[in-house]
């Protein structure tokens, strides 16, 4: 059969030819929709501009084939085998292309929004400029293809093999690549806002100047991978992988950077802003300086003359508040303190705490998380909100003002509690300012025993120090957090404030953020 005859079949209303053979046949803007050409011989074809909608093409042969333009909608192409085929401009919106073959197609500003293409082999394709959106290419061989300028918004890569592609510009943006395999990849100008790429591996990948503003890169292997100027802002780097990373001028403003190594990086000019920063391994790491400024303007730089200053500045832990509650936490309990919560956060959305929580010995561990140092005092105050003997620690948090202005006054000028202390300080006032109309208010519902159990307050500081500031008069003499306790001061009023010394050597540990 040659292509005459079968246009004249599917004129007279047959579909299926499956099967059949039909190498070089030219089938230029023919009208095939529906066609059934499964299991079909159709090397080195021509079906430019053809409309092949919904047809049925899986396990076809379609090797160095002329598709320019093609409409394969809605097509199943499973299977099928496209190496050097081209693909420019063709429509495979919704297509079936799971484990299809397309070894060096050309596709550029192919259409792919939506298409089942799990297990597709591209390597070495041409999808420039492509509209891969919302497609699910799980499992999927990218190696060394051309992606630059491509959309993939949104669509799921997971497993996928990127090595070595050429994805300048391209756009990820929300896109899901955990577990792909990213080495040697250019990313340059890369879009990944939002992108998921928890356990990915872009060891020496080149990622300078792309944009991962909150996306999420925990346990990524980015050994060696150049990230000049790129954005990580507001990203989860939990985990991950720096060893040898060229990091200079990243933005990590804001981003949740733990547990990560980051030995022999290079990491001068970084904006460090508002990150959440501890547990860093960075031996032979190389910073100059970082930018601590709001805007990441460089309107405040922090040098480092040696590398013991900047082991010092990076060997922080996490600042917490733990807040020991005195009964346990019940169905009936969590309810209200949830609903608390939601009223807090109505008033002061940005000083919402949310804690992890523990019950140990017949009480519960709340444990509460803060960017830096200074919204530890503000923190603690929005944390005891829902708790009715909260009342009494909160007004101890706000007599702690004076005499921590108190300090200033011995401090040397350019000392860390000359620039710590003021923002802690009015982002405690500021706090007090938005909350306190709850309680006159009448706002929270604290009936609950849960919500009127004593309570115990400790802070944290990023140095590690202790500093418990309120015990309730009938809290338990049991501590069932003793071990991390250093030297206690237990304040049961809000007259009674902690001696000065403890007040000074806390605030000499605390970092600026």
């Amino acid at each position: 059969m040659d292509a005459k005859a079968l246009l004249a079949k599917y004129a007279q209303g047959e579909r299926d030819f499956t099967g059949i053979a039909l190498g070089e046949c030219q089938l230029i803007g023919a009208e095939l929709p529906d066609i059934i050409l499964r299991g079909a011989t159709l090397n080195v074809a021509n079906f430019s501009s053809a409309n092949l909608s919904r047809a049925d093409l899986s396990q076809a042969l379609l090797n160095v084939s002329r598709l320019t333009g093609v409409n394969l909608t809605e097509a199943n192409l499973s299977g099928c085998k496209l190496n050097v085929a081209n693909l420019i401009r063709a429509r495979l919106v919704d297509a079936n292309l799971a484990t299809a073959s397309m070894i060096r197609a050309e596709m550029l500003r192919a259409n792919l929004t939506n298409a089942h293409a799990v297990a597709i082999d591209l390597s070495e394709a041409d999808l420039r400029e492509a509209q891969c959106r919302q497609g699910n290419f799980n499992i999927a061989n990218l190696s060394r293809t051309d992606l630059r300028g491509s959309s993939w918004l949104g669509a799921s890569l997971e497993q996928a093999t990127l090595n070595n592609a050429n994805g300048d510009r391209v756009n990820f943006q929300g896109a899901n690549l955990s577990g792909a395999e990213l080495r040697h990849g250019v990313l340059t100008q890369a879009n990944l806002s939002g992108a998921i790429l928890r356990d990915a591996n872009l060891r020496w990948a080149n990622l300078s100047g792309a944009n991962l503003r909150n996306a999420d890169l925990t346990n990524v292997k980015l050994s060696g991978a150049k990230l000049v100027g790129t954005c990580f802002e507001g990203a989860n780097l939990t985990d991950t992988l720096l060893v040898h990373a060229d990091l200079q001028n990243a933005n990590l403003m804001h981003t949740t950077w733990v547990n990560s190594d980051a030995s022999g990086a290079k990491l001068s000019g970084i904006k460090l802003y508002g990150a959440l920063r501890y547990n860093l391994t960075l031996q032979d790491a190389d910073c100059q300086w970082i930018d601590l400024s709001p805007n990441g303007d460089q309107h405040r730089v922090h040098q480092f003359p040696h590398a013991r200053a900047m082991a010092r500045f990076f060997s922080r832990a996490r600042s917490q508040i733990k807040l020991v509650v005195g009964a346990p936490l019940t169905p009936t309990g969590l309810k209200a303190f949830s609903a608390a919560i939601c009223v807090t956060a109505d008033r002061h959305l940005s000083l919402a705490p949310v804690p992890s929580i523990e019950t140990v010995s017949r009480q519960t561990i709340l444990t509460y998380t803060v960017a830096h140092d200074g919204l530890l005092l503000a923190l603690a105050y929005a944390a005891l909100m829902p708790f009715h003997q909260g009342r009494e620690a909160r007004q101890l948090l706000l007599n702690l003002a004076a005499p921590m202005k108190d300090l200033l006054t011995t401090a040397a000028e350019g000392s860390t509690m000359r620039q710590i202390i003021p923002p802690m300080v009015r982002a405690l006032a500021n706090t007090h300012k938005q909350l306190a109309p709850l309680d006159q208010a009448s706002a929270l519902q604290r009936d609950d025993s849960f919500l009127l159990a004593p309570l115990r307050l400790t802070v944290i500081n990023s140095s590690n120090q202790h500093l418990s500031l309120f015990q309730s008069a009938t809290m338990g003499s049991e501590d069932p957090d003793a071990d991390t306790l250093e030297d206690p001061i237990l304040i049961s009023t809000a007259e009674l404030l902690p001696p000065i010394s403890a007040l000074l050597a806390f605030a000499q540990g605390c970092h600026r953020p």
